[in-house]
């Protein structure tokens, strides 16, 4: 079970071997790091038999240490997947996908978190399998919500990035355009 207090500075550590490359992000994979940074997402503790549920633990309470953990755990999936078939595909079988959809559409959280957050999902959604995921888990909506807010223009670009890979489905392309994303990308040009 994780200890108390160290679980943001590992998923910190994780997500800085992880953004190194392949060799460090099969590596973590390997030794179980998935299973727990989804479950540290899920459910807070790690537990693996709980996150499949969708639900995020912290996501309602403010506190900047609850902030900061779902901001670790965010980016370390985000660099877990990033360029990794094999890490994208495991993540959304953990059932990691859920969780990162739920810290999208809270409004309540960190402007790091969304952009860690929609980071993730643009890496995931290089898997075709997981573009259709995605948009299943309700995921594009607040995508496109994040560009029409008052997100910083980090947050935005990403959620754009995020945006562009899921958009590669036809069914996608759709609902992009009925959650007003057309002109929330169009508004970009002059932001």
């Amino acid at each position: 079970s994780p200890v108390p207090g160290c679980s943001t500075k590992a998923a910190r550590a994780i997500a800085r071997l992880a953004k190194e490359g392949d060799s460090y992000q099969a590596t973590i994979a390997k030794a179980g790091g998935i299973t727990m940074i989804v479950g540290l997402l899920a459910d807070g503790s790690g537990d693996s038999a709980m996150h499949r549920r969708g639900s995020v633990a912290g996501i309602g309470r403010s506190s900047p240490e609850e902030a900061e953990r779902l901001k670790e755990t965010a980016r370390a999936l985000w660099h877990l997947s990033e360029n990794n078939a094999a890490n994208q595909s495991a993540i959304a079988m953990e059932g990691g996908i859920a969780p990162l959809v739920g810290l999208l559409s809270a409004s309540n959280l960190q402007d790091e978190v969304h952009r860690d957050a929609a980071g993730a999902i643009w890496s995931l959604a290089a898997a075709p399998a997981n573009q259709v995921a995605i948009a299943a888990a309700n995921g594009i909506a607040p995508l496109v919500a994040l560009l029409s807010g008052q997100s910083s223009a980090l947050a935005k670009d990403t959620a754009a990035g995020a945006l562009c890979v899921l958009a590669a489905h036809p069914d996608n392309r759709v609902a992009i355009a009925k959650a007003g994303g057309v002109p929330a990308l169009v508004a970009l040009f002059g932001a």
